[in-house]
């Protein structure tokens, strides 16, 4: 089972850089979308005041759930994480789309492997370091080719 969480707050509704008119949480539904379709089991959530589930919806369906789910507003990433520690059972990823501003920090991916997708265009904020997760700068598709390559030995 995969977990993806996807930051909606209010800093995600910003453009993924100065060449783009993506937007960071619209990038991290893209990447749900796909992930949705490769995982043998994936669960969609988003943060921002709070953990939200999204729909088992499948493309442009899934992206407006992501993007309707909850108000822009603030970003609690370690509460959030919390709350799915707590309801749901250890996945086997857990993979979080953000731009690493939050109001709370970060806690233990609730997880085998934890991976933080960074799409802001600052410097990482988050310390990932003895944490378990592993820090993926920037956005593209090729990120699920690339876990994929990072868990072929295990």
């Amino acid at each position: 089972m995969t977990y993806f969480v996807v930051d909606v707050s209010g800093s995600m509704d910003s453009q993924l850089s100065g060449k783009s008119e993506l937007k960071r949480f619209e990038a991290g539904g893209a990447l749900a979308v796909l992930l949705r379709e490769v995982c043998e089991g994936c669960r969609v959530f988003t943060f921002s005041n709070s953990l939200c589930e999204v729909m088992n919806l499948r493309g442009i369906g899934l992206m407006e759930g992501i993007a309707n789910s909850q108000t822009h507003g603030g970003t609690y990433l370690a509460g959030s994480l919390q709350i799915l520690a707590s309801q749901l059972p250890r996945a086997e990823r857990v993979i979080v789309i953000t731009d690493e501003q939050t109001h709370d920090g970060i806690v233990p991916p609730h997880g085998k492997r934890g991976y933080l997708v960074n799409v802001g265009s600052y410097a990482p904020a988050l310390p990932t370091l003895g944490g378990g997760w592993t820090r993926i700068s920037g956005f593209s598709e090729r990120i699920v080719d690339w876990i994929i390559e990072e868990e072929k030995d295990d």
